[in-house]
This record gives structure tokens, C-alpha cells and sequence, in this order.
């Protein structure tokens, strides 16, 4: 690099700057895509499980408005889970819950349906800045996959039975994955 001009030598450490900034970008991504996929994990087997407490200790994203958004989600799921049980809510492919008859519902079950996504926004979007996901447009960019994680982490975690939407608009209910046998492993 001594052999290099004066001038050389500055354009080549400019280069290595560009490159090196582009390197820690695609990093910060990366980071954020698998922080929000654990994030998403931990925080559905809190809900579902009903055990432990939203925190430092049980969420690797705990700050903000998160901790006491999980805190409300689990302390409704005893009555969302009736919902999701009777098949009169499910999951939505954006993470959401909604009835799967328009029609039906209680004045009850739509103001259950109201408060858990109102929480399920909250979450998400305080989530995502936790995890810094890198990007300055939050709701542009970013939320559509925040939502899809979380959406696949409540579906994949939910018993057999409940029911949910996909990205067609189609309602499909869970079934138990088989198991597998020595027979089929052959």
C-alpha cells in the first residue's frame, strides 16, 4: 500500500470504509430477522404456556411497551383460548386474531377480538424496534415481516384444532403433524 500515491491510498481506505459500512448494514438485518424470530418464539410460548413472567429473564426483547403488552395478552388468553378452542377466532396470516364468521359474535367476543389486536400491534411494533431492524420506514419496510413471524409462531405453537388463515384468505384448521414410525423412517 506504501507504493501506492498519496491520493490511491485515500481511495482505497474509502472503498474499504464503504465496504465495511455495507458489511455491518447486512449484519444489522440479519441480526434482526433471527432477534425477531426469537422474539417471536418466546413470546407465544409465554402466552400458550401461561407460565413464567415477561421480562428480562424470559424475553431476549423485554423493554418498552413490551413486557406490559405480553403481561395484558397472556392475562386474556384464558378467554381468547375458549375462542380459539370453539373455532369462532383464529389466527390470521398477519399475526392477527379475527372471527372466522363475520356474522357471528358476541358483542363480547368483539371487543375481545379489539383488545388482543390492539395488543398484538403494540407488540409488534415496539418488537420490532427492540430488535433493530435498521431501517428509518418501521410500518413500510419492516412490520410485514415482524407480523408474518409472529403470525407463523402463533400458528405453528397452537394446539391442533384452532384455526387460521392463510395468505389467500383461506381458513384452514390445525392438524397434528403425524409421527413418525420406524415403518416410515425406512
Amino acid at each position: 500500500m506504501s507504493r501506492l500515491p498519496r491520493a490511491g491510498r485515500a481511495c482505497l481506505a474509502g472503498v474499504l470504509l464503504i465496504v465495511m459500512l455495507s458489511a455491518c448494514q447486512s449484519t444489522q438485518v440479519v441480526t434482526a430477522a433471527g432477534g425477531t424470530l426469537l422474539q417471536a418464539r418466546e413470546v407465544v410460548r409465554l402466552v400458550y404456556a401461561q407460565s413464567g413472567e415477561p421480562g428480562a429473564k424470559t424475553l431476549p426483547y423485554w423493554a418498552g411497551d413490551i413486557t406490559p403488552t405480553v403481561r395484558r395478552i397472556m392475562d386474556r388468553f384464558p378467554e381468547s383460548r375458549s375462542g380459539f378452542e370453539s373455532g369462532m377466532i383464529g389466527i390470521t396470516s398477519d399475526g392477527y386474531v379475527a372471527l372466522r364468521d363475520s356474522q357471528a359474535g358476541t358483542a363480547v367476543l368483539h371487543a375481545l377480538i379489539g383488545r388482543e389486536n390492539l395488543d398484538r400491534s403494540i407488540l409488534y411494533a415496539a418488537s420490532a424496534m427492540e430488535v433493530g431492524h435498521g431501517s428509518n420506514d418501521l410500518f413500510g419496510d419492516w412490520m410485514p415481516y415482524e407480523r408474518a413471524s409472529f403470525a407463523r409462531e402463533w400458528v405453528a405453537q397452537a394446539p391442533a384444532g384452532w384455526w387460521h388463515r392463510n395468505e389467500k384468505g383461506e381458513w384452514l384448521r390445525k392438524v397434528e403433524a403425524p409421527v413418525a414410525t420406524d415403518a416410515a423412517a425406512k
